[in-house]
């Protein structure tokens, strides 16, 4: 069986084998092998120091939560470890993610309006919804952006869809 992928950074990418074993790949290498094994190609250390050098960011605590729904507080830790960062650091960042999310799932103009999915035309909150998966493919997300669009102009999708397609924009 495959290993799982447990994290995935711009650069290096972390598994999880059944027996749970670690491996990390940086740049194709293999960084780390069962739990605390160096591999013979590079040392530990050179994790660390390109991680130091601003390779591992808050982008890949987002791409590593991206690849990883649900990590369970091990993973994190393990991820974090061998990516040469702080646990308690990173988790730090993972709160303060789910709080921007939480403020945005609770802001926007459908909520300032008090409009919700029973005040849109079902066809355009549909519309909505589908065109809004351009930018996520979370469904709540879409439709929380869909919401806010439909709370403005009530007709934001067929408005859209007509105005792309008088521009030519393909994928209407």
């Amino acid at each position: 069986m495959f290993p799982l992928l447990v994290g995935q950074t711009m650069g290096s990418r972390l598994f999880e084998k059944e027996d749970r074993t670690m491996i990390a790949f940086c740049n194709n290498q293999i960084i780390v092998k069962a739990e605390d094994e160096p591999s013979e190609e590079v040392e530990e250390v050179e994790v660390k120091e390109k991680c130091e050098e601003g390779k591992c960011s808050k982008e890949d605590v987002v791409s590593f939560l991206h690849a990883n729904a649900n990590p369970s507080d091990e993973s994190i830790h393990r991820w974090a470890e061998i990516n040469g960062l702080d646990h308690e650091e990173v988790e730090e960042y993972i709160y303060s993610l789910a709080s921007v999310y939480s403020k945005f799932l609770l802001g926007g103009r459908a909520n300032e309006k008090e409009f919700t999915e029973e005040d849109a035309d079902p066809e355009e909150l549909r519309m909505g919804i589908e065109i809004e998966f351009e930018h996520t493919s979370d469904r709540e997300t879409a439709k929380r952006i869909a919401l806010d669009h439909l709370a403005e102009i009530p007709d934001y999708y067929t408005r859209l869809v007509k105005m792309e397609e008088e521009a030519g924009v393909k994928d209407v």
